[in-house]
């Protein structure tokens, strides 16, 4: 260090391999920093011969500052499946007492978080509906800086997910009791969105196959909800299709409006399922039957992981799966009846 040279919390913040942000909390007497680490930092500080500035501060508890990385999809239908709002509300009601300040940034430029002398100040990192690529990753282990993704699964990372898989599986279930012997099912999955639709895409082939429906059923994958076209849903009903299992509820509101300018009524000709509960489903005039993946619930389980890691030091890994509650409307159709593992003979 240069003669002369103050010291500051980033100096002692290399020395020990610790985030700045720990460091500048021990320096303010905080309660977020466990014993043994406020011992080691203050004791590093004096023979580094700290001085803290004389700077009046308000007399508040300690927040902690939480990246929220969103992704920046080009398709704009993407983006209806839920509120951000639910999501902010869930982390911070995670954290509890310990308070957090959200920033929120785009997947394609969250890199800037830490290119500022302020990313020094951030405590952990949330990837909503998100990976970060190798080159984050690399930044975040760097910063040690703890981080978790919501609803996605990767065996190298934390995660909190909603069960996909199972979700679909209890529409598939609600839709047959309805057809019995007569479903013909067809689960259209989104490409865009890969790894969740190949989850709920799982569900379906699986419950399917469990309710002896696996031969009468289709699978189709769209790169675009516009390839959804009339001709289309309209080939598929003259193929003996009854009941549409789409990837989510912006999809099955899509779906409904073809069906109307097809003259193809819902759910008298067909049966029609969506998921995550979004507030997309005010925009029909039937009450969809879908499955809640509650956003906020996510971000609920995503803060309190963080919470332990970064206050309470804990080390245990996440990989949670978050069941979804199967949400009952009007695009089902027939009477509702009780729920069986019936199989068709």
């Amino acid at each position: 260090m240069a003669p002369g040279k103050q010291v500051t919390v980033y100096d002692i913040a290399a020395r020990l391999g610790c985030s700045p942000s720990t460091v500048s909390r021990v320096m303010n007497n905080s309660v977020l920093v466990g014993t043994g680490t406020r011992e080691l930092i203050r004791e590093t500080a004096e023979a580094m011969g700290y001085k803290p500035r004389r700077v009046r501060r308000p007399a508040r508890r300690s927040i902690l500052t939480v990246a929220l990385v969103l992704p920046h999809y080009f398709q704009r239908s993407i983006h209806l499946f839920y509120d951000p709002a639910d999501l902010v509300t869930g982390l911070e009601a995670g954290f509890g007492e310990a308070r957090a300040k959200v920033v929120i940034s785009l997947a394609d430029s969250a890199a800037r978080l830490f290119e500022a002398k302020k990313s020094a100040d951030l405590d952990a990192c949330v990837f909503a509906f998100t990976l970060p690529d190798k080159a984050m990753r690399g930044m975040l282990e760097r910063m040690r800086v703890p981080w978790i993704v919501l609803n996605r699964i990767d065996a190298d990372t934390n995660w909190v997910a909603a069960d996909n898989a199972g979700g679909m599986a209890k529409l598939v279930e609600s839709a047959f009791r309805r057809w019995d012997r007569s479903y013909r099912p067809c689960f259209i999955g989104f490409r865009p969105v890969g790894a969740v639709s190949a989850q709920r895409r799982a569900g379906f082939r699986s419950a399917v196959k469990e309710l002896g429906a696996e031969e009468s059923a289709t699978v189709i994958e769209l790169d675009d909800i516009h390839d959804l076209s009339v001709g289309r849903v309209e080939g598929l009903i003259a193929k003996g299709v009854n009941a549409f299992h789409c990837f989510n509820d912006v999809m099955a509101v899509y779906l409904y409006q073809v069906a109307l300018h097809a003259g193809i009524r819902i759910p008298d000709a067909a049966s029609l399922t969506g998921f995550d509960c979004s507030p997309v489903r005010d925009l029909m005039s039937l009450r969809l039957d879908t499955v809640n993946l509650s956003v906020e619930r996510l971000g609920f389980e995503a803060g309190s992981w963080l919470r332990g890691v970064v206050i309470e030091r804990k080390t245990e890994p996440v990989r949670l799966l978050v069941e979804g509650e199967y949400v009952g409307g009007e695009t089902i159709g027939g009477q509702p009846q009780r729920h069986s593992r019936k199989r068709r003979k």
